[in-house]
Protein backbone atom coordinates (compact mmCIF):
# COMPACT_ATOMS: atom_id res chain seq x y z
CA UNK A 1 0.00 0.00 0.00
CA UNK A 2 1.21 3.48 -1.20
CA UNK A 3 -0.04 6.25 0.83
CA UNK A 4 1.61 9.62 1.28
CA UNK A 5 -1.14 11.63 2.25
CA UNK A 6 -1.32 13.82 5.00
CA UNK A 7 -4.73 13.36 6.82
CA UNK A 8 -6.23 16.65 7.64
CA UNK A 9 -8.19 15.27 10.66
CA UNK A 10 -11.05 17.78 12.13
CA UNK A 11 -13.14 17.12 15.23
CA UNK A 12 -15.75 15.78 13.14
CA UNK A 13 -13.67 14.37 11.19
CA UNK A 14 -12.01 12.83 14.06
CA UNK A 15 -15.76 12.33 15.92
CA UNK A 16 -17.24 9.93 13.09
CA UNK A 17 -14.02 7.95 13.02
CA UNK A 18 -13.90 6.94 16.46
CA UNK A 19 -18.02 6.15 16.40
CA UNK A 20 -17.33 4.30 13.35
CA UNK A 21 -14.32 2.18 15.33
CA UNK A 22 -16.60 1.68 17.96
CA UNK A 23 -19.75 0.42 16.18
CA UNK A 24 -17.53 -2.31 14.57
CA UNK A 25 -15.97 -3.26 17.85
CA UNK A 26 -20.02 -3.27 19.20
CA UNK A 27 -20.78 -5.32 16.15
CA UNK A 28 -18.26 -8.44 16.45
CA UNK A 29 -19.05 -8.30 20.42
CA UNK A 30 -22.77 -8.92 19.71
CA UNK A 31 -21.96 -11.47 16.94
CA UNK A 32 -19.74 -13.06 20.27
CA UNK A 33 -21.87 -12.71 22.80
CA UNK A 34 -24.61 -14.11 20.46
CA UNK A 35 -22.15 -17.47 19.61
CA UNK A 36 -21.35 -17.46 23.24
CA UNK A 37 -17.73 -16.41 22.92
CA UNK A 38 -18.04 -13.81 25.62
CA UNK A 39 -20.13 -12.91 28.32
CA UNK A 40 -22.43 -10.49 29.48
CA UNK A 41 -19.57 -9.03 31.94
CA UNK A 42 -17.25 -8.72 28.47
CA UNK A 43 -20.16 -6.36 27.22
CA UNK A 44 -20.85 -4.29 30.38
CA UNK A 45 -16.81 -3.68 30.55
CA UNK A 46 -16.70 -2.47 26.82
CA UNK A 47 -20.20 -0.47 27.55
CA UNK A 48 -17.87 1.16 30.51
CA UNK A 49 -15.53 2.35 28.65
CA UNK A 50 -17.64 3.75 26.19
CA UNK A 51 -19.22 5.87 28.76
CA UNK A 52 -15.74 6.89 30.41
CA UNK A 53 -14.67 7.90 26.80
CA UNK A 54 -11.91 5.27 26.83
CA UNK A 55 -10.64 3.23 24.26
CA UNK A 56 -11.79 -0.59 24.49
CA UNK A 57 -9.18 -3.11 23.99
CA UNK A 58 -10.94 -6.25 24.05
CA UNK A 59 -12.61 -9.24 22.24
CA UNK A 60 -13.36 -8.05 18.22
CA UNK A 61 -13.34 -11.10 15.85
CA UNK A 62 -13.78 -12.84 13.44
CA UNK A 63 -12.76 -13.19 10.56
CA UNK A 64 -9.50 -14.78 9.01
CA UNK A 65 -6.18 -13.78 10.77
CA UNK A 66 -4.92 -14.92 14.14
CA UNK A 67 -3.40 -11.92 16.13
CA UNK A 68 0.45 -13.25 15.52
CA UNK A 69 -0.39 -12.66 11.34
CA UNK A 70 -2.11 -9.65 11.88
CA UNK A 71 0.03 -8.02 14.58
CA UNK A 72 3.38 -8.28 12.03
CA UNK A 73 1.28 -7.38 9.43
CA UNK A 74 0.49 -4.30 11.58
CA UNK A 75 3.69 -3.80 11.91
CA UNK A 76 5.05 -3.73 8.61
CA UNK A 77 2.25 -1.10 7.88
CA UNK A 78 2.86 1.21 10.63
CA UNK A 79 6.54 1.34 10.12
CA UNK A 80 6.26 1.35 6.65
CA UNK A 81 3.30 3.68 5.70
CA UNK A 82 2.11 5.60 8.27
CA UNK A 83 5.34 8.21 9.28
CA UNK A 84 3.27 10.92 7.35
CA UNK A 85 0.64 11.10 9.80
CA UNK A 86 2.45 12.26 12.63
CA UNK A 87 1.03 9.95 14.84
CA UNK A 88 1.80 9.82 18.73
CA UNK A 89 0.32 6.51 19.45
CA UNK A 90 -1.05 3.57 18.38
CA UNK A 91 -4.19 1.73 20.59
CA UNK A 92 -5.19 -1.84 19.12
CA UNK A 93 -7.70 -4.05 19.78
CA UNK A 94 -6.65 -7.04 20.45
CA UNK A 95 -8.18 -10.48 21.36
CA UNK A 96 -9.94 -10.92 24.91
CA UNK A 97 -8.37 -13.45 27.51
CA UNK A 98 -10.42 -16.10 26.59
CA UNK A 99 -7.31 -17.72 23.84
CA UNK A 100 -9.65 -17.26 20.81
CA UNK A 101 -7.08 -15.62 18.23
CA UNK A 102 -8.97 -14.94 15.48
CA UNK A 103 -9.47 -10.79 15.25
CA UNK A 104 -10.95 -8.47 12.94
CA UNK A 105 -8.48 -5.33 13.72
CA UNK A 106 -9.71 -1.86 14.14
CA UNK A 107 -6.88 0.32 14.72
CA UNK A 108 -7.57 3.39 16.96
CA UNK A 109 -4.52 5.94 16.17
CA UNK A 110 -3.82 9.15 18.63
CA UNK A 111 -3.21 11.86 16.45
CA UNK A 112 -0.77 14.77 17.19
CA UNK A 113 -2.53 18.07 16.55
CA UNK A 114 -0.69 20.92 15.94
CA UNK A 115 -2.60 22.76 19.15
CA UNK A 116 -1.05 19.63 21.11
CA UNK A 117 -4.51 18.49 21.57
CA UNK A 118 -4.62 14.79 20.60
CA UNK A 119 -6.97 14.16 18.35
CA UNK A 120 -7.91 10.25 17.27
CA UNK A 121 -8.52 8.51 13.63
CA UNK A 122 -8.94 5.12 13.03
CA UNK A 123 -7.53 2.54 10.55
CA UNK A 124 -9.65 -1.14 9.85
CA UNK A 125 -8.49 -3.78 8.74
CA UNK A 126 -10.15 -6.04 6.53
CA UNK A 127 -10.49 -9.61 5.68
CA UNK A 128 -8.74 -8.57 1.80
CA UNK A 129 -5.26 -7.84 3.88
CA UNK A 130 -5.32 -4.10 3.81
CA UNK A 131 -6.18 -1.13 5.85
CA UNK A 132 -8.01 1.84 5.19
CA UNK A 133 -9.16 4.86 6.83
CA UNK A 134 -12.10 4.90 8.04
CA UNK A 135 -14.04 8.24 6.97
Amino acid sequence: MENNEVYELDDAVVSKMVSDAFNVIQESISVDLENGNITEDDIDCFNKAVEDDSLYQGVVRPPMYNWGELDESLEDLLSDELEAYNFAEIYMAKPGENGNEHVFAVVLLKVNQPDDEPGFACLKWNPEGYAEMLD
